[in-house]
C-alpha cells in the first residue's frame, strides 16, 4: 500500500517532515526530488535515490508497537530534508505490513524556527496565539547547525533572522518565559538578557541533549557550568578577553570616556564575563585568610576562606582563584586564572576552601621566553567569576 502527498516548500531552508504511524510492521518512508531513472521501484535491486543538492532520500523504520498497544498510541518519525522553494516533493509512505497512517505534517514544529531565521514574521500570531495558552513558555532560538563549525565564520553575531522580534512578541504576552539558545559561538542577544528572566545557553549537545536540558529546566539537576569565554556587548569590542593587558589609562569605572581607554558609547565590560554562570542557589564567600604575607621563591602560601550556601537548594559552587602580577619586566595581564575549584554543598551548609599558591602559579614567559616567577606584589582574588570577586588580598614574592 503506497499514500503519496505533495510536499510545496514556502521557503528555501532546512526542515522537518514528520509521520505519525501506528501498527506493528516495517515501513518505508521516501521523499524524491530527483530519482534513479532506470526504475523508481524501492524493491528492484538497481533502485538507488540520488542524493543531491535537493534531495531523494529513503528511510526504512521498523514499527515496536504491538497488537496489544491502544490506538492512541504511535510511532512518531521525523526526517530533516532541506528544501527548495522552486521546487516539488513527494513524500511517499510504503507499508510492507500491518501499518496505518495517523497523521502527517510538513515542517510543523520546524516551521517557526526556521521562518525567523530568516526575515520573516509568518508565524509569529500563531506563536503568540500558543504562548497565551501555555502557563510557561520554553522558546528556543539560536543558530541553525549549518551556522556554526568548520569554516563557518559570521560577521554579525546577533541572534540570526527576527528571532529576537519574536522574543520580544512572546515576552509581551507576560507569561514566563524561558529561552533556550542553540549556538556554537557566543552570540549577542542584549535585549533578551535584560528582559527574559531565564536562559540556558544549550551550546550544540550530544545525543543526550533534550535529557539534559530537561533535567536542568524541571530542577532535577542543579546546573553549575561557567562560561570558557567572554561574550560581548557588541561586536565592535572583540577581541575580548578577561585577561586582557592593562593600558595607559584604563578606565575607573564603566562610566569614564574622557581621556580613558573607553568605548564613548558603550560599557568596555562584557556581557557575559568569563567564568560566569548561574544556578538555582547562592553562595556566599567570606574569611579569607593567607598563612603568610612575604613568600620566598621556594616556598608556597596557603589561601583559605568559607564558602556557604546560602540559598534553598543543594548545588555546587565552581570557586575560581585570580592573581594580579602588580608589576612585572614586561607588562602583565590585569588578572589570571590560576586555580579553581568545584564544590558541592547542600542548602545551608558550609565548608573551608583551600589553594596553594607556589612558584608554579606566580611564573610567566619573561623577555628572554624563560619561564620563571618575579619578586614583587600580587594581589588574590576570589569570585564566582572574573568579574564577580568576592574576596581580595596580597602579598610579596621575595627571592
Amino acid at each position: 500500500i503506497t499514500m503519496e502527498f505533495p510536499i510545496v516548500p514556502s521557503y528555501s531552508s532546512y526542515a522537518w517532515k514528520s509521520l505519525i504511524v501506528q501498527g506493528n510492521g516495517p515501513f518505508l518512508v521516501q521523499i524524491s526530488g530527483l530519482l534513479d531513472q532506470n526504475t523508481s521501484d524501492p524493491s528492484d535491486p538497481k533502485y538507488r535515490p540520488k542524493f543531491c543538492e535537493i534531495n531523494s532520500l529513503e528511510f526504512l523504520f521498523k514499527s515496536h508497537l504491538g497488537a496489544e498497544m491502544s490506538k492512541k498510541l504511535a510511532y512518531k518519525s521525523e526526517l530533516d530534508i532541506r528544501t527548495d522553494v522552486s521546487k516539488t516533493y513527494f513524500m511517499a509512505l510504503i507499508t510492507l505490513e500491518n501499518i496505518k497512517l495517523v497523521g502527517n505534517s510538513y515542517s510543523t514544529i520546524n516551521s517557526l524556527y526556521t521562518q525567523t531565521s530568516a526575515l520573516n514574521k509568518e508565524g509569529f500570531a500563531e506563536a503568540i496565539a500558543v504562548a497565551n495558552q501555555a502557563d510557561v513558555v520554553i522558546l528556543s532560538i539560536g543558530e541553525r547547525r549549518d551556522q556554526s563549525g568548520e569554516a563557518k565564520s559570521r560577521s554579525n553575531l546577533r541572534l540570526p533572522g527576527v528571532q529576537e522580534e519574536l522574543v520580544k512578541a512572546i515576552q509581551a504576552t507576560g507569561k514566563p518565559v524561558v529561552v533556550l539558545i542553540n549556538a556554537g559561538r557566543p552570540l549577542i542577544f542584549n535585549w533578551t538578557a535584560d528582559q527574559v528572566p531565564a536562559i540556558l545557553y544549550t551550546w550544540w549537545l550530544g545525543s543526550e541533549a533534550g535529557n539534559a536540558i530537561a533535567d536542568v529546566l524541571f530542577g532535577d539537576y542543579n546546573p553549575s557550568g561557567k562560561l570558557p569565554m567572554s561574550f560581548p556587548r557588541e561586536e565592535g569590542q572583540i577581541p575580548m578577553y578577561y585577561n586582557h593587558f592593562n593600558t595607559g589609562r584604563p578606565a575607573p569605572n564603566e562610566t569614564a570616556t574622557n581621556y580613558v581607554s573607553a568605548y564613548i558609547d558603550l560599557k568596555n565590560s562584557p556581557k557575559f564575563p568569563f567564568g560566569y554562570g548561574l544556578s538555582y542557589t547562592t553562595f556566599n564567600y567570606s574569611d579569607l585568610q593567607l598563612s603568610k604575607k612575604v613568600m620566598k621563591k621556594n616556598e608556597s602560601i596557603t589561601v583559605s576562606f568559607t564558602l556557604t550556601n546560602t540559598g534553598k537548594f543543594d548545588g555546587e559552587e565552581v570557586v575560581q582563584l585570580y592573581l594580579k602580577d602588580q608589576v612585572g619586566s614586561v607588562v602583565r595581564p590585569v588578572k589570571e586564572l590560576r586555580d579553581f575549584q568545584k564544590v558541592f554543598l547542600k542548602a545551608g551548609t558550609s565548608q573551608k576552601i583551600t589553594f596553594t599558591i607556589d612558584k608554579e602559579k606566580l611564573a610567566f614567559y619573561n623577555a628572554k621566553l624563560e619561564w620563571a616567577p618575579e619578586p614583587g606584589a600580587f594581589e588574590v582574588q576570589l569570585g564566582a567569576s572574573s568579574a564577580d570577586i568576592r574576596l581580595k588580598d596580597s602579598f610579596d614574592l621575595i627571592f
